[in-house]
């Protein structure tokens, strides 16, 4: 932590840290969600103590906003319907592409960025995945016993369609705790995965935090968590080998007793099932349904927005007719030319990553593969924790190092 940690270090880290959960609820603003206003007006109140002064971090990179502002703009409004898809409306859209450029330029760009303290905001991680895996552990466990319990907060949803809705598959429900949906908080508590399976610290590995992840996935029904979790458990008991940790060892034999005998558990084939029969409106299995046809909308553009995309929220209205992803929304929104600047940034801060920053940076690139995850919540979540390192690891490097790869400028 900051040696100099104080009031606001702990308030900005608490609210970047959980910015997806925030996110997920309506402010006392109309169309504006909690975290947005929460971040925007604690940005204000700071300035406003900073006697009016907006310090901007690096300008140069500051003028990246100034170019998605411009383009995305020009994008919006140039294309109505491509082929039998419709769009959202410009106003609509040109709303998304504002709060997108707005919240990402404050958190990044000005000081609030210089408050968030990634230590702190693993611990504040740490306390939300145990309250939110317990939720589901009791949601789960009441609906046994013909009792539906539903997050008390879900009143104040931004999405509306999620208030009272608890998908049930036979005997079988898939509780969120507090969040939307299974697959909302299993894109949230990959954060916190990566760096218990993959920080260089060796007391990272913790029994109790793998195990309440593990239990929040199985219990919510989530095939993406579960698959994030044995995957990245699986890839880190290669990599611990060779350090010659035993944890690891433990965590394989865990995971490979868990398959044998998945087969004999109701929740697992339910889970298959699902897997193997779900999105028929995508050709009959989930895979499908996650990739979406996003790739069969690009072709149909204009060369101009081949290029230079659609702009930023503007995409074809949802439903069974079009699905995009992470991956092909940043195609189609930002275009070739767009999809390459981010890719640019993208590599370039994987190269100033540790280890387990880096596994967070690949594992976000392939889930926003099969889920819309070019979000503002999800990449001011992401990206807070990548783009600093934590003071704890800090120490592990010599300074020349870490001046050489500049780190002690952030």
């Amino acid at each position: 932590m900051y040696k100099h940690s104080n009031g606001k270090v702990k308030w900005v880290t608490f609210i970047l840290a959980l910015f997806p959960l925030w996110a997920s609820y309506r402010s006392i603003v109309a169309r504006v969600d909690f975290g947005t206003f929460i971040i925007l007006a604690t940005a204000v109140f700071y300035i406003i103590q900073d006697h009016f002064k907006l310090r901007i971090y690096d300008p140069k990179r500051s003028a990246i906003y100034v170019y998605v502002v411009v383009v995305s703009t020009v994008c919006i409004f140039s294309i109505h319907e491509v082929g039998d898809y419709l769009y959202t409306s410009e106003i609509q859209s040109f709303a998304r592409l504002f709060k997108f450029v707005l919240v990402l330029f404050v958190v990044f760009r000005t000081q609030i960025f210089q408050y968030f303290d990634i230590d702190l905001g693993m611990k504040y991680t740490r306390y939300c995945i145990y309250i939110n895996s317990i939720m589901i552990a009791v949601q789960q466990f009441a609906y046994k016993f013909g009792m539906m319990i539903y997050n008390p907060f879900e009143f104040l949803y931004q999405e509306e369609s999620y208030i009272g809705r608890i998908v049930q598959i036979g005997s079988f429900i898939r509780p969120a705790g507090f969040f939307f949906e299974p697959s909302h908080y299993a894109e949230f508590f990959i954060v916190f995965l990566c760096y218990i399976l993959f920080c260089d610290d060796k007391n990272s590995i913790k029994k109790w935090d793998y195990m309440m992840l593990f239990m929040g996935a199985v219990l919510s029904g989530s095939t993406i968590g579960i698959g994030e979790i044995i995957g990245l458990s699986i890839l880190c008991g290669f990599v611990k080998f060779k350090k010659k940790e035993k944890m690891a060892v433990i965590y394989l034999v865990f995971i490979f007793i868990f398959m044998l005998l998945s087969t004999r558990l109701s929740i697992v084939q339910l889970l298959i099932d699902r897997l193997l029969s779900g999105g028929l409106g995508y050709g009959g299995n989930i895979i499908k349904a996650r990739i979406g046809n996003g790739f069969e909308i690009f072709k149909c553009l204009p060369v101009f927005n081949i290029l230079f995309g659609t702009g930023y929220g503007h995409t074809p209205l949802g439903g069974s007719k079009a699905y995009l992803n992470g991956v092909t929304y940043i195609i189609n929104t930002l275009g070739l030319i767009g999809t390459t600047i981010f890719t640019i940034v993208y590599i370039k801060m994987f190269k100033h990553c540790l280890r387990w920053q880096r596994m967070l940076l690949i594992s976000f690139g392939i889930l926003m593969a099969g889920a819309q995850m070019f979000t503002t919540a999800a990449i001011v979540q992401v990206f807070v924790f990548t783009a600093k390192n934590s003071e704890v690891e800090k120490r592990k490097y010599d300074k020349r190092t870490y001046d050489r790869l500049g780190y002690s400028k952030l």
